[in-house]
Formats: structure tokens, sequence, C-alpha cells
């Protein structure tokens, strides 16, 4: 997503297919990812978290042995790495393990990212909450694996930083979900 770090340039020195773009925000960088996979799956990694060596094989076993499933998760791990101060936004975030819908935590069906259209690239935060919202709309069975698969980095960088961007993308997630229920005629609970 046009990183102006070495990211690129350490990705190179692997044997992996580097997709190199402008910066047009997360949702569109996701879209990238998600138009040049060729499998069944589609798993999502940030740069800053850690995914367990299991992660992949133990998402992918869970929607091979259910296949009315959709997306699966699992559960995630707040950490601060040691020397760096804890970030001031930690405090009001629950910290530990616990059940993760992040991007990082998530592997689903490529059918299913495909039929709701991937990230809207409107959302600069809550990517990840829209998302989910759209493929529980469209009837998508959402699981998660109950074990720790991936380590959550907390710093002063992270998203979660910007709290006040974050609860904006949140109850922008929940009016855009309540306002296209009632256009379905789903409820009257949005207004």
């Amino acid at each position: 997503d046009g990183s102006t770090d070495d990211t690129a340039e350490i990705a190179r020195r692997y044997p992996v297919r580097l997709i190199d773009g402008p910066n047009g925000g997360r949702s569109v960088a996701r879209n990238r990812g998600i138009d040049a996979a060729a499998g069944a799956f589609v798993a999502f990694s940030d740069a800053d978290d850690v995914c367990l060596p299991r992660r992949i094989e133990a998402q992918v076993a869970y929607l091979e042995a259910h296949p009315d499933a959709s997306i699966v998760s699992c559960l995630i791990e707040t950490f601060v790495e040691p020397g760096i101060p804890k970030p001031e936004w930690l405090s009001h975030w629950r910290a530990g393990i616990k059940p993760g819908w992040g991007t990082s935590a998530l592997l689903a069906r490529r059918s299913l990212l495909d039929r709701i259209g991937g990230f809207d690239p409107a959302y600069d935060l809550s990517e990840d909450t829209d998302l989910i919202f759209r493929a529980a709309e469209a009837g998508a069975r959402l699981e998660y694996v109950e074990e720790i698969l991936v380590r959550y980095r907390a710093h002063d960088a992270n998203s979660m930083s910007d709290m006040a961007g974050v609860r904006h993308g949140l109850f922008r997630a929940l009016k855009d979900s309540a306002v296209r229920k009632r256009a379905a005629g789903l409820g009257d609970s949005a207004r």
C-alpha cells in the first residue's frame, strides 16, 4: 500500500509475489490482495501482528471440516514489546487473550469475499467490522478456533491509537448495517 519504509525491499528477498502500488488505504490494499489470490481461502496479516506457525493450518482445517462456515477467526493475544511504553489507548482496551475479529485473525472463503465485494474502500478505520457485518447480512456463518493463533502488537502507531476515529468507524459500520437491514425489510432499527 505504498509503504515508504523498506517493507517491499525485505519482501523481495523471499519467494513471494509482491503486489506493490500507490497508497490507497487499508481496504484498497486488502482488495488488491484478494484480487490477486488464486486459492479458495484468503488470510490477512497486518505488518505489526504476529501470525503463529499453526494459524493457517488450523483455520483452513476448520473451514474444511465445517463447509457451512465462511469465515474463521481465532483467539488473539495482545502484547507490548519489552522496552516499549504501554500505549495510552491500551488502557481503554481489554488486553490479554480474547476472540479476535480484526483482519489479522481472519481467514475467509474467497467465494464469500467475491460475493460481498471485499472491503469497502470508503472505510479508513473499522473496515474489518464493516466486512464482518456485510458477511453476516449475506448469511455467512462466522466461527472461531479456540486457540491463540495471532499476537496483536500494541504500540502508539496502531490504528487503535486513534480512538475517536475507531469509535466513529464502528458507529458508522453499525449505522450502515442498520440502513441495509432496514432497506431489506429486516427491521426498523435505523433512524
